[in-house]
């Protein structure tokens, strides 16, 4: 029996969203952020836990939803919306982020 190959098509890098001041997210700590770069950022080492569970928890995911509304990516958002903790959360964005040219 015969193996199928499967060859993947290499996708160019996609150029990183940057929100409007207006669409911007603002943590309830006051932290403002504009794109994946500073949610990234800010999940790694700019929040605490408890700040993170505020916008995520059984009733919401307030950043899947930013991402996926504002910044219009799905796959983070869907990443985002599995991820069981802040660290996750972080792990997810910064593979997507793997995505994007500099």
């Amino acid at each position: 029996m015969r193996k199928k190959s499967v060859t993947r098509k290499a996708s160019s890098p996609r150029k990183l969203t940057h929100a409007a001041s207006s669409e911007s997210f603002w943590v309830c700590s006051g932290l403002i952020l504009g794109d994946l770069r500073a949610l990234q950022s800010a999940l790694s080492s700019g929040m605490n836990d408890a700040i993170y569970a505020y916008h995520v928890n059984r009733g919401r995911n307030d950043f899947a939803k930013w991402v996926s509304e504002v910044l219009k990516d799905q796959h983070c958002a869907r990443a985002l919306q599995k991820a069981k903790n802040r660290a996750g959360a972080a792990r997810a964005v910064a593979i997507a982020l793997k995505e994007y040219r500099s």
